[in-house]
């Protein structure tokens, strides 16, 4: 048996399909909003578990289903759902709803953790410390049970940690950490905040910037149109990357316009909204971070009502149910066209 040549309109389906199963595909038309209530997102892992605080206790979101950790904030999640952050300025690790206080320092040492800020798929694990002499210095964990080091002498806030444990360090001079070895930026303040698989960086404290490596110059992302300051906060394996735009730096009212950058361009993910939200007030002001499907979680707030919530964004339809629907039309084109030949 033999089947017909594939036709153009295969080789145009295939040439739609590639980039989204390669992973090469732009921003999501569109995104359902899902307002998760009072609080604060801030990490989500690739099963689009939310953890961040709502009130003064640490909370995990899956979907709008919450469950409440007990007193303290939640800033860090991986994939196996491990959660880190810090009760009464005590680093923990959860287990599900079992807290484990993260070991500390000798006490003759002088130096104390305070939070656990991230952690990866391995469970390494980074954090902040205060001691006698300085009031932040950056802490590693190779697990839950092991001695915290140092990393470095340099004030700031590791803030990000990869799966091959490159970490990034947020400080009037910021860092790069890599086996132990500890790299300057090119920039003398670049204000670093992520790190993706692959080692990218982003930041910037009042323009977005990305960088591909800490040694070369940054790449500049365009601001918001109507925006004349911008912050990375994070980057996803797809290099997308999720922050703000804004005019200000306003402390008494969360301003500005959540975005995120699929290369170089910036999009307002409050064109996204749906049409009664923007009615009632509100406004996504930060992306917080962006997980490797595209889901996005942030801060919304209301003005008229002086109240701050949690969202995520969902991209419709996701990344794979796209591809999944092309390769089968693919299937389905150039297998219903095949004939035998006797």
């Amino acid at each position: 048996m033999a089947l017909h040549p594939v036709s153009g309109f295969d080789m145009f389906i295939i040439a739609i399909a590639t980039p989204i199963m390669t992973g090469q595909a732009g921003a999501a038309v569109s995104y359902k909003y899902t307002d998760l209530g009072l609080g604060t997102a801030y990490d989500i892992n690739n099963n689009g578990e939310v953890v961040g605080t709502d009130g003064a206790n640490a909370v995990v979101w899956k979907g709008t289903n919450k469950t409440i950790l007990g007193l303290g904030v939640a800033y860090g999640i991986n994939n196996p759902g491990q959660v880190v952050g810090d009760i009464r300025d005590n680093a923990v690790l959860w287990n599900g709803t079992a807290a484990t206080a993260l070991p500390d320092f000798d006490k003759e040492s002088g130096v104390r953790s305070v939070s656990a800020n991230d952690l990866n798929d391995a469970g390494q694990i980074i954090g902040s410390s205060v001691s006698d002499c300085c009031p932040s210095l950056d802490v590693y964990w190779k697990n839950y049970t092991t001695t915290p080091e140092l990393l470095g002498d340099k004030f700031g806030r590791a803030t990000a940690i990869n799966n091959k444990g490159q970490i990034v360090v947020n400080a009037y001079l910021s860092t790069y950490v890599q086996n132990g070895t500890t790299h300057d930026y090119f920039d003398d303040w670049p204000y670093v905040t992520g790190i993706n698989d692959v080692g990218h960086t982003v930041g910037g404290w009042d323009q977005a910037l990305l960088w591909y490596t800490p040694h070369d110059a940054p790449i500049v992302l365009k601001n918001l149109t109507g925006f004349s300051l911008s912050a990375a906060n994070a980057i996803n394996n797809k290099d997308e990357v999720a922050g703000r735009s804004f005019n200000t730096f306003a402390d008494d009212a969360p301003t500005g316009h959540a975005t995120i950058w699929n290369h170089t361009s910036a999009i307002d993910l409050n064109t996204f909204l749906p049409a009664d939200v923007l009615e009632a007030g509100w406004v996504l002001t930060n992306a917080e971070t962006i997980n490797d499907s595209g889901w996005i979680i942030g801060e919304a707030y209301n003005s008229s009502l002086g109240a701050q919530h949690a969202f995520v964004l969902t991209p419709i339809p996701e990344p794979e149910t796209y591809a999944l629907f092309l390769v089968g039309l693919v299937l389905i084109g150039v297998l219903g066209r095949g004939t035998a030949v006797c």
